[in-house]
């Protein structure tokens, strides 16, 4: 596909202005929760000094005395760093929480850059002049490496309006520019994984709510002011906000045109770095070549890397460096602090924690959109090993209807597990519980409108794991198609002239009016989809579905479907006839 092939009539799009003081959602009882949050230093603290910069630079001409000295409190007193002054409940160190953070600290520097901030005991040109460097390494890194927080609607939500605030109000037009590029990035991501008006996609991070419901997704907002058909409504308690009432930034009309386009597109592309990858890469890196402790950890705790054997040393130094051994999100880090640092590594080895799979490594996606069906996967997102929040792979039909599959498993662990449970945004569990990411990743490797997915949950139960779930399930929600056809391998579904269909390499048992269980240790399964223009009905699709044969032998995964032969072979990768497809 080419440019030359998207239609050139888009809807063209203009911002909507913040609510006035004193308006509904910016009076002073929202000015006041704001505050008060900014000053409790809550988690997501900084998301709420966000919408009170936002606030601040709006209305700041329409509040009265009283009410400016009460923002410029909630400003001044603020930590904005992991190794600020204080100890406190926030999580500062995400990818999008760092970027959060980073703006915040500029901009409330350049604001009030001869006030000393109260917290910080330095004036506001210092906080502008430490902001700004971190905002700069921060833009570097994306434009660099992508986002270790992978499509994940809800984290690009933070994002986006980190920069939207940035680009609005920063007065180093250089930094703007930079900014700008880097949200044009992921407005292209937005764009590309549009389908049916939602953003969907294989992710890094994606809670139960949002995989079923896409258009529950915290950039759904930002989608729809991006790209149409018209401006939704402000919440001014919602980050999106920020966007739809923007000032300076444009979406580019090619991914206007790429939203809107009716073309059929294969999405491929690679973010974020292996834990393993990361010291070799920031060392040679061009702009900010990086070898010290203190530089990694920021690294690793942006792509939530805390107990891996290769981060938990570089951990340790910053969290007692940072005085940070009181805060909840890291208080479970101290039971390491006994062992001797020769030990560490070998000892996480031995234990293998369940906390590994927390780590948001290599995303290498491939999405598959056509005007009838959407399929996205994360290619061989290391099989076999523990997952987390990732959301590896999903299928999407007209009307949001989500297909999607995982291993359910549910830690025996509590809040003090590094990174913290409101961090994976895992409404049923901090890890894999339920409909949430996976407790041990599948293989999984895809061809356009054909995906291969294999388990194995054999390996060796891990540090904190709780009781392994011996099956796996996917979401199906039967009462939303228009028809369904179940056999006993095999379950299909259609929604407006779109088709999908599951064949398992064993029983298929219908859970419940939206999810089918197949149970075993060594499983895996197909998942094909198509369209009234290949099949002239969900019966013709039915019986090309039947004739596909799934079968399992050793590490192999087998599809003979009528047309040709797909095997996805364990941690090697997917050959379909006798060409091998790449993964990266």
């Amino acid at each position: 596909m080419s440019l030359h092939d998207i239609p050139t009539k888009v809807p063209t799009h203009r911002a909507a202005e913040w609510p006035g003081y004193g308006m509904a959602g910016c009076d002073e009882h929202y000015v006041e929760r704001l505050c008060r949050d900014v000053d409790q230093r809550v988690d997501r603290a900084d998301h709420r000094l966000l919408l009170l910069l936002k606030t601040w630079f709006e209305c700041r001409g329409q509040f009265d005395d009283q009410q400016r000295d009460r923002v410029r409190a909630a400003i001044l007193g603020f930590r904005y760093d992991v190794d600020h002054p204080g100890s406190d409940a926030m999580c500062t160190w995400t990818e999008s929480h760092q970027i959060s953070f980073a703006v915040c600290e500029y901009l409330a520097g350049q604001e009030f850059v001869d006030n000393t901030f109260t917290d910080e005991r330095r004036r506001g040109g210092e906080l502008l002049g430490h902001g700004a460097t971190r905002v700069v390494r921060w833009l570097s890194d994306r434009f660099r490496y992508g986002f270790s927080e992978w499509l994940s609607g809800d984290c690009y939500a933070i994002d986006v309006a980190a920069l939207t605030l940035l680009i609005d109000y920063a007065r180093d037009e250089k930094l703007v520019i930079r900014a700008s590029m880097v949200l044009d990035l992921l407005l292209a991501d937005l764009a590309l994984h549009r389908f049916d008006g939602r953003f969907v996609a294989a992710s890094a991070s994606a809670s139960a709510m949002v995989r079923m419901h896409p258009e529950h997704s915290a950039a759904q907002v930002i989608v729809d002011a991006a790209y149409g058909p018209a401006l939704p409504l402000i919440d001014t308690d919602q980050l999106g906000a920020i966007f739809v009432c923007r000032h300076r930034y444009k979406v580019p009309l090619a991914l206007r045109e790429i939203a809107a386009s009716d073309a059929t597109m294969r999405v491929l592309t690679s973010q974020g770095l292996d834990v393993d990858e990361v010291p070799e890469v920031l060392a040679a890196d061009p702009n900010f070549p990086r070898t010290s402790p203190a530089a990694l950890a920021r690294f690793w705790w942006a792509m939530q890397a805390f107990t891996n054997r290769e981060v938990v040393s570089a951990t340790r130094a910053v969290r007692m460096s940072a005085k940070q051994s009181t805060n909840r999100f890291l208080a479970s880090m101290t039971q390491l602090d006994a062992v001797p640092a020769s030990l560490r590594s070998p000892l996480l080895r031995a234990l293998r924690p369940v906390t590994d799979g927390m780590a948001l490594q290599r995303g290498n996606v491939q999405t598959f959109r056509t005007p009838a069906y959407l399929l996205s996967s994360a290619q061989s997102y290391h099989p076999g090993g523990f997952g987390d929040q990732q959301a590896l792979w999903q299928a999407c039909l007209p009307g949001g209807i989500a297909v999607f599959g995982n291993h359910p498993a549910f830690r025996t662990v509590g809040d003090g597990v590094p990174g913290g449970a409101s961090n994976g945004r895992a409404s049923d569990g901090w890890a894999g519980g339920g409909w949430v990411g996976n407790g041990v990743n599948p293989d999984i490797a895809q061809r356009d409108n054909l995906l291969l997915v294999q388990y194995d949950l054999s390996g060796r139960r891990g540090h904190l794991e709780g009781n392994r779930n011996l099956y796996t399930h996917i979401h199906f929600p039967f009462v939303d198609f228009d028809v369904t056809r179940v056999g006993p391998t095999w379950v299909a579904g259609s929604r407006d002239g779109s088709y999908v269909g599951i064949v398992a390499t064993s029983t298929l048992d219908l859970a419940s009016e939206f999810e089918v269980v197949q149970r075993g240790v060594h499983t895996g399964y197909a998942v094909v989809l198509g369209d009234e223009r290949e099949f002239r009905s969900i019966g013709a699709f039915v019986d090309q579905l039947k004739q596909h044969r799934v079968a399992l032998t050793g590490d192999r995964l087998s599809l003979r479907p009528p047309y040709g032969k797909a095997q996805l072979t364990w941690q090697e990768g997917l050959r379909v006839g006798s060409r091998r497809v790449p993964h990266e």
